[in-house]
């Protein structure tokens, strides 16, 4: 039987602990409440240390961006090709937003038809926006809030029973 190797610093500790623990029970020695609650005790512990120097680890890998490659300037101007999993199979529509007179405006264009967004903000790469749509049950505002990073946009769709996400990419065209 090959070991798997440990997915964290410590890992083989608290593996070789809880086998150890596993043989003695095996030979009939019984762990006193005391002896049980240190090993769980020291267990959570080096689980806690590990994953902590797993962060610590990552954070340092990392190398600092220069200022060349520094994020460029979110655009939410374009067409978006959006794909939303829904109940039924996952909804492709498509948004696309244009600036008008220094004011950004959009629609968004879906099986049912094209509709125009309301209240669109954005700031830095964060937007939100929101789509009124007919129900047989009335109106219903879908909310929609997300970034954009690069040439993708993801997010969610606040709706009255639930929350949806949905991402997309940029459509050149």
């Amino acid at each position: 039987m090959r070991q798997a190797l440990p997915v964290f610093p410590g890992q083989g500790l608290v593996s070789v602990k809880i086998n150890r623990d596993r043989a003695a029970l095996d030979r009939g020695a019984k762990l006193t409440e005391n002896t049980r609650m240190h090993r769980v005790i020291f267990a959570v512990l080096v689980l806690t240390l590990g994953l902590g120097a797993s962060a610590s680890l990552a954070e340092e890998t990392e190398p600092p961006k220069a200022e060349s490659e520094a994020e460029p300037e979110a655009v939410l101007e374009g067409t978006w090709m959006l794909a939303i999993p829904m109940p039924g199979g996952v909804e492709k529509p498509t948004l696309r937003i244009r600036d008008s007179r220094g004011k950004l405006k959009g629609t968004l264009r879906g099986k049912r038809g094209s509709k125009r967004i309301r209240d669109l903000t954005f700031e830095g790469s964060s937007f939100s926006f929101n789509q009124v749509i007919p129900t047989p049950q009335g109106k219903m505002t879908m909310k929609f809030r997300g970034s954009v990073r690069g040439d993708r946009i993801q997010g969610v769709i606040e709706l009255p029973l639930g929350i949806l996400p949905f991402s997309g990419s940029r459509k050149f065209d």
